[in-house]
C-alpha cells in the first residue's frame, strides 16, 4: 500500500507514471509547499537509480528540473523530491495550440539549447529528450525533465540530435503569416541538410533561434502569458534565473571550503551518490566503531572544539538532543538539532504533531557501533545500530555545528 507521507509530503494524487517509476503531487506545511514525488518501482535497479541521480546533478543548469531533496520510502529505496512543473508539456501545448509564434517558438527552444550544451560541457547524456519531456514552470520557463535513461561519462550525439529534431517539430508550428516566416523557414533547411551533429551544434542553434526574433511569453491558454522570457547573452546563451531551492541552500554554504575540483555540478553529484549510500549502506567497512553511551542530559553545545571536525562524536550529542526534544514535544527545539528545511525536520515536526493529537508514538534513537561511512567536506555519512538493526544518518556541518539532515532505520 502506498505511503500517505513521504519526505514530509502527503501525497495527493498520480500526476504521471512511466516505465520506472510513478510520480505523485506532494503537500507540505501550512504554507502548502508542492513537489513532484518520484517514486520507483521494485524492480529498478538500485544502480539505475543511482545513474539517474548522478546525472541530475552534474546537469545543474537553469532549465534542468531541479532535484529538492532525496528521502526514503518504506521499502529503503529512494525517493525523488523534484519541483513541481505546473504547466504540463511541450507535448501537450502543441497538441492544444495549432499554430505557435517565432516569438514562442525563441523563449522555448533557445533554453533547452543551452542546457544542452551545459549537459554536453559536464558530460551528460539525456538520452530521451522529446517533446514529451519538456515541461513547463509556473513562470513560463520550458524545463527539460524525464532523466531516467540519463547517463555521466562518454556523451555522444543523442541528445544533439534528438534537440535538432524537437526544433524542427517545433518551427513547423509557426503561421506561414508570421514575420519571421522566412527565417524559420531557413532554419529547418539548415537542420534538415545536417549530416552530422558537431559539438558545438547546440550552441549554433540557440544563435539561429535568436535571430529569428525577440522572444515572447508562450501562450498556454487565452489571455494567459508567461512572464519568463530569455535574454541574449554574449556567448548566445538565455539565462533564466530559477528561484533558490531548498538544495541550493544546502550546498551554497559550503562550496567556499570545498576544493574547486569538488565545487558544483561535480559536487552535487558527488553528494547525491552519497545519499543513495544512505540505503545501500548495511554492513559498514572501514574506519573505526565508536560506541556511544547516553548520558543523563544531552548537550547541544555543538560549536566546541572536540566538534570541529568529529561528526560521529557530534552525533551522540545531536541524537541525544533529538530525543528530548521528542520528549518535550518541542518542535521548536528541534532547530539546535536538524537542519532547516531538511526531510528529517519535517519528519520530526510531523511526529510531534502526531503524538499531540494522541495518535503517534515517541521514537526515540539510541544508536551504538556508530561508524563513518564517508566524508564529502561538510557532509558526513554514518552508520550505526538502532534495536539490533543497521541504519544510517545524514550529517551537514553548518556555522552553529553539526545538524542531522536525514536518517533511515534499517
Amino acid at each position: 500500500m502506498l505511503e500517505e507521507t513521504v519526505a514530509g509530503f502527503r501525497l495527493v494524487r498520480k500526476l504521471g507514471s512511466g516505465s520506472r517509476a510513478d510520480v505523485y503531487l506532494g503537500h507540505a506545511g501550512a504554507a502548502e509547499r508542492t513537489a513532484a514525488i518520484k517514486i520507483f518501482r521494485p524492480e529498478v535497479p538500485l544502480a539505475s537509480i543511482d545513474a539517474e541521480l548522478r546525472a541530475l546533478g552534474a546537469a545543474g543548469h537553469a532549465h534542468t528540473v531541479q532535484l529538492r531533496d532525496l528521502s526514503v520510502g518504506a521499502d529503503g529505496r529512494p525517493v525523488l523530491v523534484l519541483e513541481r512543473l505546473e504547466l504540463g508539456s511541450l507535448a501537450q501545448l502543441l497538441a492544444q495550440r495549432g499554430q505557435l509564434t517565432a516569438g514562442e517558438a525563441v523563449t522555448i527552444l533557445a533554453p533547452l539549447a543551452a542546457a544542452v550544451t551545459a549537459m554536453q560541457a559536464s558530460g551528460v547524456t539525456h538520452g530521451a529528450i522529446t517533446a514529451g519531456r519538456v515541461l513547463f514552470r509556473e513562470s513560463g520557463a520550458p524545463v527539460l525533465s524525464g532523466f531516467g535513461h540519463a547517463e555521466v561519462g562518454g556523451a555522444t550525439d543523442v541528445d544533439r540530435r534528438a534537440l535538432a529534431a524537437l526544433a524542427a517539430t517545433v518551427l513547423e508550428r509557426l503561421s506561414p503569416s508570421d514575420q519571421a516566416w522566412d527565417h524559420a523557414a531557413g532554419l529547418r533547411q539548415w537542420l534538415g541538410s545536417l549530416v552530422a551533429y558537431p559539438e558545438s551544434f547546440a550552441a549554433q542553434l540557440s544563435e539561429r533561434v535568436f535571430a529569428l526574433t525577440d522572444a515572447s511569453p508562450v501562450r498556454f491558454v487565452p489571455d494567459s502569458l508567461s512572464d519568463d522570457i530569455p535574454q541574449r547573452t554574449a556567448t548566445a546563451e538565455p539565462v533564466v534565473e530559477p528561484a533558490e531551492t531548498p538544495a541550493q541552500r544546502w550546498f551554497e554554504p559550503y562550496l567556499a571550503r570545498i576544493p574547486p575540483r569538488f565545487r558544483r555540478p561535480k559536487w552535487l553529484a558527488v553528494a547525491v551518490g552519497a545519499l543513495t549510500l544512505i540505503v545501500a549502506v548495511s554492513v559498514p567497512t572501514g574506519g573505526s566503531a565508536q560506541r556511544l553511551t547516553p548520558t543523563a542530559a544531552p548537550t547541544v553545545a555543538l560549536e566546541g572544539p572536540v566538534y570541529e571536525d568529529d561528526p560521529v562524536a557530534a552525533f551522540g550529542d545531536l541524537v541525544q538532543a533529538r530525543n528530548s526534544c521528542i520528549r518535550d514535544l518541542s518542535i521548536l527545539c528541534l532547530d539546535t538539532v536538524l537542519q532547516a528545511g531538511s526531510a528529517a525536520m519535517d519528519a520530526d515536526a510531523a511526529l510531534i504533531r502526531s503524538i499531540e493529537r494522541g495518535d503517534g508514538s515517541t521514537e526515540l534513537v539510541d544508536p551504538v557501533e556508530v561508524r563513518l561511512a564517508e566524508r564529502m567536506g561538510d557532509a558526513a555519512l554514518l552508520t550505526f545500530e538502532a534495536d539490533s538493526e543497521p541504519a544510517s544518518v545524514l550529517l551537514v556541518k553548518t556555522e552553529a555545528g553539526w545538524r542531522i539532515r536525514s536518517y533511515v532505520a534499517g
